[in-house]
């Protein structure tokens, strides 16, 4: 019988192929900085901003998942941004770095309506450290054909409209810019949907729904919603359909500083065996002079 740390290294290995692979992995804390999945968000908050989010996934497991994220973002007048993001992934024996640049530009249509479009280009690497892999229950994975790779190229696109509170999105996140597969197949194999609205006053709300299509994984579909009291406290949680729900909030510290903090059980089988999920996120938005 396959021991504890046997599957747990079939999983991360399974989730391993998309995620390291220019997949498109979780982030709870996408309602905050919604630059994580759409480069036209790229400082849409105003100011100079910086992010630090850190997921740790299957706590207490041998093979748990860490995700880190850093994100820095420009304004660079009134309708351009620029913007920074660099991740590092490390599941088992698998591990990934990459970092991004990214521009933003905004068209002003009538009233509060605004268009937004962006594109990001940058790099990525993956690798497999060799020293730590015992593929002696694993031989049906062909774990043999996975290798160091060298930098690939990566890039995004993304568009937005915007009416007052109301937000609708697209992106191409994971667009693989070094394939050479004809009619862009392999390139355009990801798109993500979102769609959010909210309310003005002390004590507000914003829904959010979010649709995610990957090749070679199944759809994912996820409803949240966050009540925000005089937008210096907030808490929400997140359904994902086949997947689970995730519970969070956060809080302003002054007018500059934002923490915030996600719970997330997953799927009930795999929160079993490997427990929870636990993602930090601290944003730091400086003064204009």
């Amino acid at each position: 019988m396959m021991t504890m740390k046997a599957a747990a290294l079939i999983l991360c290995l399974l989730s391993g192929f998309q995620t390291l692979g220019q997949g498109l992995p979780v982030y709870n804390h996408f309602y905050l900085n919604r630059f994580l999945y759409n480069p036209a968000f790229a400082a849409s908050p105003g100011g100079i901003t910086l992010s630090a989010l850190s997921r740790v996934q299957w706590v207490n497991s041998s093979s748990s998942v860490s995700n880190s994220v850093l994100t820095a973002q420009v304004p660079a007048g009134e309708k351009v941004g620029l913007a920074l993001i660099a991740s590092n992934d490390q599941q088992g024996v698998l591990s990934s770095v990459s970092a991004c640049m990214a521009f933003s530009y905004k068209v002003r249509l009538t009233g509060n309506q605004n268009l937004r479009f962006g594109l990001s280009a940058g790099g990525h690497k993956r690798s497999i450290d060799n020293e730590e892999l015992d593929v002696t229950h694993y031989d049906d994975l062909s774990i043999a054909t996975i290798e160091n790779s060298s930098i690939e190229m990566i890039g995004s696109f993304g568009a937005a409209y915007e009416n007052a509170g109301f937000t609708l999105g697209f992106s191409l996140p994971g667009l693989d810019l070094s394939s050479r597969e004809g009619n862009g197949a392999k390139m355009f194999k990801n798109y993500l949907l979102s769609a959010g609205f909210k309310t003005k006053s002390q004590i507000s709300l914003e829904p959010q729904l979010v649709f995610v299509s990957e090749a070679g994984v199944t759809n994912r579909l996820e409803g949240m919603v966050t009540c925000f009291f005089n937008d210096a406290v907030w808490a929400g949680g997140i359904y994902r359909i086949d997947y689970g729900h995730a519970l969070y909030g956060g809080l302003n510290v002054g007018k500059s500083l934002k923490i915030g903090y996600a719970f997330e059980t997953g799927e009930a089988s795999v929160a079993r065996s490997f427990n929870s999920t636990h993602e930090f996120l601290i944003a730091y938005k400086f003064k204009k002079r």
